[in-house]
């Protein structure tokens, strides 16, 4: 049965139609021991997929069941889950160790090694290309089973546009975008810092950030459509037409450029949107989520939340 933690109310606003967030306990056995190291909403938002340490493991929970579906003890931390179907039975793990490990229905099923050591992953269904970044960009084709030509660029973060062949990057230096047809450079611009990109599902507007800046650009125009401030920046991304940010100590959800809403904590390490949840994975090895309308919608294999909040 879910708890609803009546008393949590960190939010703290000048404004009057600023609102609370609550504390949900909804399922069981999400935590991890030590550390937890991603959290990933499969695409149909059934399963809720998270890793953590120690020992190195991956839990699947089902959310239509409110129920704890699997653990998969691994050989090394992981630092990326990516889902390749809608689903939560084909997965690639980035491993710490050089290594992306591939899991299929029924467990395990390759390993495979790169060359260097890789710092995010992201896969471009329409392809069915793996893209692993690093020192370079290396593209590897899930349906031939082969690396592809690796793109000579370093990068630290990276998004796929779903409306274009584009790929946008960033590294200490500048944001650059690739054409994912050709695998060319076609475009940079110069920040100080960039750490994350993450393009809108409209494919035209994107948002980079800096370490106390989130930029937010149209494609079609070189001026910044808009900047916010949030010191200490570790995550960015889109939540339908709103902006959420995350550093180690707060998450803060912006609407029409301002700041609307702020869950403050200590520790926070991965964040994962559920329409009006949000599942926030800890250094610490805690997994929480929290219920704010303004977030959205309560889902529907947990409606009986409005009855207690």
């Amino acid at each position: 049965m879910a708890k609803i933690n009546k008393n949590k109310n960190n939010y703290q606003s000048d404004t009057e139609t600023s609102k609370n967030y609550k504390e949900i306990d909804l399922l069981q056995n999400l935590n991890f021991a030590v550390s937890c190291t991603d959290i990933k909403l499969t695409k149909n938002k059934n399963f809720l997929i998270s890793s953590g340490t120690y020992k190195p493991s991956v839990k699947i929970h089902d959310l239509n069941n409110l129920s704890f579906h699997l653990e998969r003890n691994l050989d090394c931390e992981i630092i990326k889950i990516q889902p390749l179907e809608d689903n939560h039975q084909k997965l690639a793990l980035l491993r710490t160790d050089k290594r992306i490990e591939f899991h299929a229905k029924y467990g395990k099923h390759e390993t495979t090694n790169i060359d260097f050591f890789p710092r995010d992953i992201i896969f471009n269904r329409n392809t069915s290309e793996l893209f692993i970044i690093g020192k370079k960009i290396l593209p590897l084709n899930l349906e031939d089973g082969r690396f592809e030509t690796p793109i000579d660029i370093e990068a630290e973060s990276i998004d796929i546009n779903p409306k274009h062949p584009l790929i946008g990057c960033t590294n200490s230096e500048s944001l650059f975008f690739i054409d994912n047809r050709t695998k060319t450079h076609i475009k940079s611009l110069s920040y100080t810092n960039p750490t994350n990109i993450q393009f809108s599902n409209n494919g035209i507007n994107f948002i980079i950030s800096t370490d106390n800046k989130i930029i937010e650009h149209d494609l079609r125009s070189t001026n910044p459509l808009n900047e916010l401030t949030h010191n200490n920046i570790t995550n960015i991304k889109y939540h339908n037409n709103k902006i959420i940010s995350t550093s180690k100590e707060t998450i803060n959800l912006y609407n029409n450029h301002e700041l609307e809403l702020q869950i403050t904590d200590k520790n926070i390490n991965k964040i994962e949107n559920i329409e009006g949840i949000i599942a926030v994975g800890y250094d610490t090895g805690e997994i929480k989520t929290y219920y704010s309308e303004l977030l959205g919608r309560i889902p529907q294999w947990c409606t009986f939340v409005e009855n207690v909040m």
